[in-house]
């Protein structure tokens, strides 16, 4: 099978730890699952509401494109290899079309640039 995408670098897939830190948010053990996946990078920032404060925020992130198959889980983060960019994992797609796998859509939220 073949992909639709043109890779424009290469990410690692690392796998968050179970402790935690002062703040009671996982704090990741730095273990590369999958190192130097093809992937399209794209920053996509997105605009929420936030009903108790009455504004509106703009929340950093970016939208990650891999291979069919590729093994990618919610809170798992996404490192790009050439600049060392960093998001969390918060949603993946993988949709299927009468039994040809697509790209594995992932969506991250900015931990780092």
């Amino acid at each position: 099978m073949t992909s639709v995408f043109v890779p424009n670098g290469t990410v690692t897939i690392v796998d968050t730890g179970t402790a935690l830190d002062e703040y009671g948010d996982p704090v990741s053990d730095g273990v590369p699952v999958v190192l130097g996946v093809p992937a399209l990078w794209v920053e996509r920032d997105q605009r929420t509401y936030d009903p108790v404060s009455g504004r509106t925020t703009i929340v950093e992130g970016y939208e990650v494109r891999l291979r069919p198959g590729t093994e990618v889980v919610e809170g798992q983060r996404v490192v790009l290899d050439q600049t060392g960019e960093t998001g969390r994992v918060v949603r993946v797609r993988a949709p299927r079309m009468l039994g040809v796998a697509r790209d594995v859509v992932v969506r991250l939220e900015r931990v780092s640039r």
